[in-house]
């Protein structure tokens, strides 16, 4: 039976679909094929969960048969970006694979919010205004505090067990932030992942009210130079 020792627990929309793919050239790393099971966030006493599609491996063996393709690779894992969030997946995780290497990219909050607002306008399920966006989808910026997920994370399974990578470093310098991740795995930091390729891109568009938005998500959220900082 084999099960992943590192995870990749988060955050969407900053850039863990390159971390994913970055990890999955090294020759020592394997990654179960389906980027995102979300295995250990799934409770299957929650009727939300049981309706609903995005949990797409639901039992101990299918999560298993993710990884059957493993042969010699020392490092085997998953990106799930949906775990951070989950207190009931840092108890599953724990419980499970108490040893796992845990690593989270996280991305400036207003970005990210931007990011998933503006994919949320792409696929149709987002008719809010800048301008509203504060009094109308509390989730999307919900999703973009990491404070009590990550300390939550570090209490539970300690610092030198969560890895904290930023966005901006892996868009600047890749090839530096992969080494450092390899390092962190214990597999041979010298290979050179494809920074080139870049995957599952967007941009943050500009749209009119965007500097309000800045101001009021500031103002809401009691948002600091040194509270955007999280590490």
């Amino acid at each position: 039976m084999q099960l992943p020792n590192f995870l990749v627990i988060g955050v969407a929309k900053a850039g863990t679909t390159s971390l994913y793919y970055y990890l999955k050239e090294h020759p020592h790393v394997h990654m179960s094929w389906l980027k995102e099971p979300r295995f250990f966030a799934y409770d299957e006493t929650n009727p939300k969960h049981r309706a609903a599609d995005a949990f797409p491996v639901r039992s101990m063996a299918d999560y298993i048969a993710l990884f059957n393709g493993v042969t010699t690779e020392k490092a085997v894992g998953e990106a799930s970006p949906n775990y951070l969030h989950s207190r009931f997946a840092a108890h599953a995780i724990r419980t499970h694979i108490p040893d796992a290497k845990l690593i989270a990219i996280l991305r400036n909050p207003i970005d990210k919010t931007i990011s998933g607002y503006n994919m949320r306008v792409r696929v149709g399920n987002e008719t809010h205004s800048w301008e509203n966006i504060l009094d109308g989808d509390e989730d999307i910026l919900r999703s973009s505090l990491y404070y009590n997920h990550v300390k939550y994370y570090l209490d539970l399974f300690g610092k030198d067990r969560l890895k904290i990578l930023l966005f901006d470093d892996l868009e600047k310098d890749a090839i530096s932030v992969m080494r450092e991740t390899y390092r962190y795995l214990e597999v041979d930091d010298t290979f050179r992942a494809n920074a080139s390729t870049r995957h599952n891109t967007g941009t943050i568009k500009k749209a009119r009210g965007i500097q309000y938005f800045r101001l009021q998500y500031r103002k809401s959220l009691g948002m600091t130079r040194a509270a955007q900082s999280i590490v």
